[in-house]
Protein backbone atom coordinates (compact mmCIF):
# COMPACT_ATOMS: atom_id res chain seq x y z
CA UNK A 1 0.00 0.00 0.00
CA UNK A 2 1.33 3.42 -0.96
CA UNK A 3 1.02 6.25 1.55
CA UNK A 4 2.82 9.59 1.67
CA UNK A 5 3.17 11.59 4.87
CA UNK A 6 1.82 14.75 3.21
CA UNK A 7 -1.42 13.10 2.08
CA UNK A 8 -4.45 13.80 4.21
CA UNK A 9 -6.50 10.86 2.94
CA UNK A 10 -5.55 7.38 1.71
CA UNK A 11 -4.95 7.04 -2.03
CA UNK A 12 -7.29 5.06 -4.28
CA UNK A 13 -4.80 2.19 -4.18
CA UNK A 14 -4.83 2.24 -0.38
CA UNK A 15 -8.65 2.10 -0.33
CA UNK A 16 -8.56 -0.81 -2.80
CA UNK A 17 -6.21 -2.71 -0.47
CA UNK A 18 -8.47 -1.99 2.50
CA UNK A 19 -11.58 -3.22 0.67
CA UNK A 20 -9.73 -6.33 -0.58
CA UNK A 21 -8.62 -7.13 2.98
CA UNK A 22 -12.20 -6.80 4.22
CA UNK A 23 -13.51 -9.03 1.42
CA UNK A 24 -10.84 -11.65 2.09
CA UNK A 25 -11.10 -11.51 5.89
CA UNK A 26 -7.50 -10.27 6.37
CA UNK A 27 -6.30 -7.69 8.91
CA UNK A 28 -6.80 -4.17 7.58
CA UNK A 29 -3.75 -2.37 6.17
CA UNK A 30 -4.59 1.08 7.58
CA UNK A 31 -2.23 3.87 6.54
CA UNK A 32 0.02 5.44 9.15
CA UNK A 33 -1.55 8.37 11.01
CA UNK A 34 0.31 11.67 11.04
CA UNK A 35 -0.61 14.42 13.48
CA UNK A 36 -0.11 18.06 12.63
CA UNK A 37 2.43 19.33 15.13
CA UNK A 38 3.49 22.45 13.27
CA UNK A 39 3.91 25.34 15.71
CA UNK A 40 2.19 28.66 15.14
CA UNK A 41 4.67 31.24 13.90
CA UNK A 42 3.79 34.14 16.19
CA UNK A 43 5.83 36.60 14.12
CA UNK A 44 3.56 36.36 11.07
CA UNK A 45 1.29 39.32 10.28
CA UNK A 46 -1.76 37.02 10.19
CA UNK A 47 -1.17 35.86 13.78
CA UNK A 48 -0.61 39.40 15.03
CA UNK A 49 -3.75 40.61 13.22
CA UNK A 50 -5.74 37.73 14.74
CA UNK A 51 -4.64 38.66 18.26
CA UNK A 52 -5.78 42.24 17.62
CA UNK A 53 -9.07 41.02 16.15
CA UNK A 54 -9.78 38.85 19.21
CA UNK A 55 -9.10 41.79 21.51
CA UNK A 56 -11.34 44.06 19.43
CA UNK A 57 -14.15 41.47 19.36
CA UNK A 58 -13.94 41.02 23.14
CA UNK A 59 -14.11 44.78 23.70
CA UNK A 60 -17.07 45.40 21.42
CA UNK A 61 -18.90 42.32 22.74
CA UNK A 62 -19.19 40.85 19.25
CA UNK A 63 -21.70 38.02 18.82
CA UNK A 64 -20.29 36.65 15.55
CA UNK A 65 -16.60 35.96 15.14
CA UNK A 66 -15.53 35.19 11.59
CA UNK A 67 -11.77 35.73 11.35
CA UNK A 68 -11.41 34.93 7.65
CA UNK A 69 -13.92 37.62 6.74
CA UNK A 70 -12.21 40.17 8.98
CA UNK A 71 -8.58 39.34 8.14
CA UNK A 72 -8.88 38.30 4.52
CA UNK A 73 -7.78 34.97 3.06
CA UNK A 74 -4.06 35.78 2.86
CA UNK A 75 -3.62 36.69 6.55
CA UNK A 76 -6.04 33.99 7.74
CA UNK A 77 -4.00 31.35 5.89
CA UNK A 78 -1.04 32.13 8.20
CA UNK A 79 -2.94 30.90 11.26
CA UNK A 80 -2.73 27.23 12.33
CA UNK A 81 -4.33 27.59 15.77
CA UNK A 82 -6.61 30.01 17.55
CA UNK A 83 -4.99 31.94 20.39
CA UNK A 84 -5.79 31.13 24.03
CA UNK A 85 -7.28 34.64 24.23
CA UNK A 86 -10.43 33.30 22.52
CA UNK A 87 -11.51 32.66 26.09
CA UNK A 88 -12.21 36.42 26.29
CA UNK A 89 -14.91 36.14 23.62
CA UNK A 90 -17.68 35.75 26.19
CA UNK A 91 -20.42 37.19 23.96
CA UNK A 92 -19.64 35.32 20.74
CA UNK A 93 -22.60 33.15 19.79
CA UNK A 94 -21.34 32.13 16.33
CA UNK A 95 -17.74 31.07 15.62
CA UNK A 96 -17.24 30.78 11.88
CA UNK A 97 -14.03 28.93 10.95
CA UNK A 98 -15.24 28.01 7.45
CA UNK A 99 -12.41 27.02 5.11
CA UNK A 100 -9.62 27.63 7.60
CA UNK A 101 -6.10 26.24 7.61
CA UNK A 102 -6.38 25.57 11.33
CA UNK A 103 -4.71 22.45 12.67
CA UNK A 104 -5.69 22.86 16.33
CA UNK A 105 -8.28 24.50 18.55
CA UNK A 106 -7.03 25.50 22.01
CA UNK A 107 -8.79 24.20 25.14
CA UNK A 108 -9.75 27.79 26.00
CA UNK A 109 -12.66 27.40 23.56
CA UNK A 110 -14.47 25.86 26.52
CA UNK A 111 -14.57 29.30 28.14
CA UNK A 112 -16.62 30.88 25.34
CA UNK A 113 -19.76 31.06 27.48
CA UNK A 114 -22.27 32.11 24.81
CA UNK A 115 -21.13 29.95 21.89
CA UNK A 116 -24.12 28.39 20.11
CA UNK A 117 -22.86 27.83 16.56
CA UNK A 118 -19.45 26.34 15.74
CA UNK A 119 -18.68 26.19 12.03
CA UNK A 120 -15.44 24.33 11.18
CA UNK A 121 -16.78 23.22 7.77
CA UNK A 122 -14.01 22.54 5.22
CA UNK A 123 -11.28 23.10 7.82
CA UNK A 124 -9.67 19.86 6.71
CA UNK A 125 -6.62 20.15 8.98
CA UNK A 126 -8.81 19.88 12.09
CA UNK A 127 -8.86 16.20 12.99
CA UNK A 128 -9.95 16.51 16.61
CA UNK A 129 -11.32 19.08 19.04
CA UNK A 130 -10.22 19.63 22.62
CA UNK A 131 -12.22 17.95 25.38
CA UNK A 132 -13.13 21.36 26.83
CA UNK A 133 -15.44 21.98 23.88
CA UNK A 134 -17.86 19.50 25.47
CA UNK A 135 -18.65 22.12 28.14
CA UNK A 136 -20.51 24.16 25.54
CA UNK A 137 -24.06 23.77 24.31
CA UNK A 138 -23.91 24.46 20.61
CA UNK A 139 -24.56 23.06 17.17
CA UNK A 140 -21.81 22.13 14.75
CA UNK A 141 -22.54 23.11 11.20
CA UNK A 142 -20.82 21.23 8.44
Amino acid sequence: MTSHSCEMYPSDEAWDAIYDAIDEGHPLPWPETHLHLEPQDTTLPGWIALLELVEEAACDRRETFSPKEALGAELWAQVVTLPPSIATLKHVRKLNLYRSTLLRIPPEIGEMESLEQFIPYTSYGLHWFPYEITRLLFTVEN
